[in-house]
């Protein structure tokens, strides 16, 4: 006969898993299971911060391209390509009338930044539709100072994109004096039109006793295509000029001119040329002038007054010479080459 059966270890409770506790071994902790839930909430956290991150980047590529490619920000792109030398990339963004291409280069434009350059651009559109009007405020600067500039800049929606039309100035270039002198970015002025980026005209003279005044020396697209650049004697040379005369005067007056029977006289009287002598009273740049003459060759007209005390020789009725003594007033009228402007030749 089987006895009893043998009651066993108690079964786990209804609904759990495992089997209970581990057993521990002699010598050895028992060691339970952490929770992961800490985990598994910073890894959705980081997954959410990434998420985050990369929509802030795309917003921001986004709103750049879309600034970018607004009107204005077409022409800021333009003038900031001018500003650094680059043709190229000027170009790029519009598009170009007929006419040759010959001074559109990063040379050309390089000798309009070096004579002044585009700073403190500031732009304003207006317009709707596919055609659209940038206002533009800048300044030249250059060594002889700043010249504010205001211009327009024209657009046309060709797709998508936003470009210049024109993208660059039809310009007549017209040199008032001196004009065999002139220089247009190194070379001869030309006698037609040419295409030229806004900013500086690149002109130059030969001469460094000229330059065109900063005002007339400005390519914008609103400027109807004309520029007229009449050349002025600059600072530098008229002091060259002012002490060169003295010099001049002076060996007049010491009988020691190269050219003594040209030196001026006193107006009154039979004077025989070149016998004034004495010393100047005062100071010849009160009514001292440099002006320009008409012609291509550039050459400079130069009028002074001058107080001379001494003496001169004088024909009397008899044509003998009589000596006279006092203070005198000298007109002088002297000529120079621009090239030269300290080496006077006294006019007849």
């Amino acid at each position: 006969m089987a006895g009893p059966p043998v009651a066993g270890p108690p079964a786990p409770p209804v609904g759990l898993t495992g089997v209970g506790p581990p057993e521990a071994s002699p010598g050895r902790p028992v060691v339970g299971v952490r929770p992961r839930r800490r985990h598994r909430a910073l890894f959705w956290s980081a997954v959410v911060v990434c998420f985050g991150v990369a929509a802030v980047g795309a917003v921001v590529a986004v709103t750049g391209y879309l600034g970018a490619s607004q009107p204005a920000g077409v022409v800021r792109d333009y003038f900031a390509a001018l500003a650094r030398g680059d043709a190229a990339g000027a170009l790029a963004l519009g598009d170009l009338p007929d006419g040759t291409h010959a001074w559109l280069t990063d040379e050309v434009l390089r000798a309009q930044n070096d004579i002044a350059r585009i700073t403190d651009v500031v732009l304003s559109a207006r317009g709707s539709g596919n055609a659209r009007t940038v206002d533009v405020q800048y300044r030249l600067v250059g060594a002889d100072g700043a010249v504010p500039v205001a211009d327009t800049v024209q657009l046309t929606r060709q797709g998508r994109a936003w470009r210049l039309t024109p993208a660059a100035v039809v310009t007549h270039v017209s040199v008032v004096k001196a004009g065999d002198r002139a220089r247009l970015a190194g070379s001869a002025v030309p006698s037609g039109d040419v295409l030229l980026f806004p900013g500086a005209l690149p002109i130059t003279f030969a001469a460094s006793a000229l330059a065109v005044p900063a005002a007339q020396r400005v390519v914008r697209f609103s400027g109807g295509g004309l520029v007229v650049a009449e050349p002025q004697v600059t600072a530098a040379a008229r002091g060259t000029v002012q002490a060169a005369l003295r010099d001049a005067l002076d060996a007049c007056l010491a009988g020691k001119s190269k050219q003594q029977a040209l030196c001026p006289q006193p107006s009154a009287g039979r004077v025989v040329p070149g016998s004034l002598r004495g010393a100047i009273s005062g100071n010849l740049s009160d009514d001292l002038t440099v002006g320009l003459d008409s012609a291509d060759s550039g050459l400079l007209d130069i009028t002074a007054t001058a107080r001379v005390t001494g003496s001169y020789q004088a024909l009397d009725f008899n044509n003998f010479a009589v000596t006279k003594r006092g203070t005198v007033v000298l007109r002088l009228a002297v000529r120079a080459l621009t090239s030269a402007p300290g080496s006077l030749s006294w006019s007849a």
